[in-house]
């Protein structure tokens, strides 16, 4: 019997947070998925909802993933962080990105200029929580 999971995707951008939320109710149709547009909403929020996965936009206007994150992690150290980032130059390669992503205590990144193939690298770890 498949595990209900309980998902947070934070994203200031709507096109962003749409795709996301569809990517996730396809890879974990039972599960509880919240979507908020909005970072600091988000952060009240985890006061009151144990996240077991939470995906957030790197940078937003009202508070950074790397905050959201932050929190969910004193919450509950298990929280699976998937860094969402609309990439630098920088950070194009996956490796950058990830070596990133770890330092700020995030699992995984997805750049949105490669939603899917960044998606399918990490779909079968999430799975294995169910």
């Amino acid at each position: 019997m498949e595990k209900e999971l309980s998902v947070l995707i934070v994203d200031d951008s709507k096109s962003s947070l749409l795709l996301l939320n569809e990517m996730f109710q396809q890879l974990l149709p039972k599960s509880n998925i919240h979507c908020l547009q909005c970072g600091k909403k988000a952060l009240a929020d985890l006061d009151h909802r144990k996240v077991d996965i939470l995906v957030t936009d790197l940078i937003m206007p009202d508070i950074s993933g790397y905050e959201l994150l932050t929190k969910a992690k004193q919450i509950n150290g298990d929280t699976l962080g998937i860094l969402v980032t609309g990439g630098s130059p920088e950070l194009a390669s996956m490796e950058a990105l990830l070596d990133c992503a770890h330092a700020s205590g995030a699992n995984y990144c997805i750049r949105k200029t490669h939603f899917i193939p960044d998606f399918a690298l990490i779909k079968d770890e999430i799975r294995g929580m169910l």
